[in-house]
């Protein structure tokens, strides 16, 4: 029986969306992640992942980002099971199908993202995918008012993002649902330099434009906000399954600074 796959046309931030799903799949074969419609999305998509030449060290740090947020997201379903849960840039992710408990669950993407989304990914009773723009704040208009808890998650969106753009988003989330928590993974300002000649996001021709070293930062943009903590993806929980040689890798980093905050994932709650 002959499989027709859906072909895949997506250009520079859009395209880098293929990054985490190839990420994902792969290093839950090696059981460091656990996303089985990441391996089934990609068995179902008709893409050259060997032009973008996705590196080892890459693929885990995409499955330990998962991970870490899939973790943290569990935990908060656990005790707020009326949540209504946002996830912001959520390209081929099917995190809504690996989670339990919440009361509804919205994906936003590029239009062309979500009509992808609908053809490749399963359905769900309680989620639905908003095809927009994150920029774009008439999506944010046309959500009702909220008055329970709200977590937002932007899983590598927000560093395609230029810091006034962040501002306007969270602003405006904030307004509209003011019992929120805000979760999403940010580089440190010196990565955001340094990764600009990265090969893979080179080829993409996507653009990185924002990184924060002080995640308090923020809280003097947004009054209204109060950073909880920083969850590390050098974190001994979180590496213990890989390879010795990069189980060493991770763990020297975790010892330096500069490494440690290069990458790293930043949780937030409204006061």
């Amino acid at each position: 029986m002959v499989i027709l796959k859906e072909k895949i046309h997506l250009e520079k931030e859009m395209e880098t969306l293929l990054i985490p799903l190839y990420g994902r799949a792969k290093m839950s074969e090696e059981g460091l992640c656990k996303d089985i419609y990441a391996k089934q999305t990609l068995r179902a998509i008709d893409y050259d992942f060997d032009k973008l030449k996705i590196a080892k060290k890459l693929q885990i740090f995409m499955a330990i980002r998962s991970s870490i947020l899939d973790d943290y997201i569990k935990d908060f379903l656990e005790t707020r099971e009326n949540s209504l849960v946002i996830s912001l840039g959520s390209g081929l992710d099917a995190r809504y199908a690996r989670m339990r408990g919440y009361r509804e669950w919205i994906d936003l993407d590029y239009p062309e993202v979500a009509l992808l989304r609908e053809k490749v990914l399963p359905e769900h009773e309680n989620h639905r995918t908003i095809a927009s723009s994150v920029t774009d704040g008439e999506w944010i208009a046309n959500l009702a008012y909220e008055e329970r808890e709200v977590l937002v998650i932007a899983e590598g969106l927000l560093m395609y993002l230029a810091e006034d753009e962040i501002d306007r988003i969270l602003d405006a989330l904030i307004v509209k649902f003011p019992n929120t928590t805000f979760i999403f993974d940010a580089y440190s300002k010196l990565t955001v330099r340094k990764i600009k000649g990265q090969s893979t996001l080179k080829k993409t021709g996507a653009t990185i434009r924002w990184g924060i070293d002080n995640p308090q930062e923020i809280e003097s943009r947004h009054k209204n906000l109060c950073y909880i903590k920083t969850l590390y993806l050098t974190d001994e929980k979180h590496i213990r399954k890989l390879r010795y040689l990069y189980r060493v890798m991770f763990r020297l980093a975790g010892k330096f600074e500069m490494a440690k905050e290069a990458h790293r994932i930043l949780i937030y709650q409204t006061k």
